[in-house]
């Protein structure tokens, strides 16, 4: 197997013994950088990429793409910090002018139906209408 080392690309390595769990770690020689020679995080493929963007678009759970595609979470969460990174701040939407009359027009017509004027009626605190018997 070609070892290299992968901050400087320098052949001139050494081994440095194994990890807790076994893993053989190596030592640069040139840029004194540790390292384990057949590291696990290889990050995502294009292919995951591709997956993970249709699965967010059929909104299935973060934890249920994790466990579909089989892949650590921070790596999701890191793909999907690169993905939102790409929507610019300002999205160019506008806001109906009308919408504010209809809204007006709304509250006018709950108003009359007493929906909003229903505080006027009670005056207990408890949203009982008042009785008749003013000291009971």
């Amino acid at each position: 197997m070609n070892r290299s080392c992968c901050n400087c690309g320098s052949v001139n390595m050494v081994k440095n013994g194994r990890t807790y769990y076994g893993k053989a770690r190596g030592k640069c020689k040139d840029c004194l950088r540790q390292f384990v020679f057949e590291g696990q995080n290889q990050g995502l493929s294009q292919e995951q990429k591709r997956l993970i963007e249709l699965l967010l678009l059929e909104r299935i759970s973060l934890e249920g793409i994790c466990r579909v595609l089989d892949i650590p979470a921070y790596h999701l969460y890191r793909y999907m910090d690169e993905l939102y990174g790409e929507v610019p701040q300002d999205l160019n939407a506008q806001v109906a002018c009308n919408s504010e009359s209809s809204l007006g027009a709304m509250s006018a017509k709950a108003m009359s139906c007493g929906a909003l004027s229903a505080s006027k009626a009670t005056s207990n605190g408890y949203g009982w209408p008042r009785t008749g018997k003013a000291g009971k």
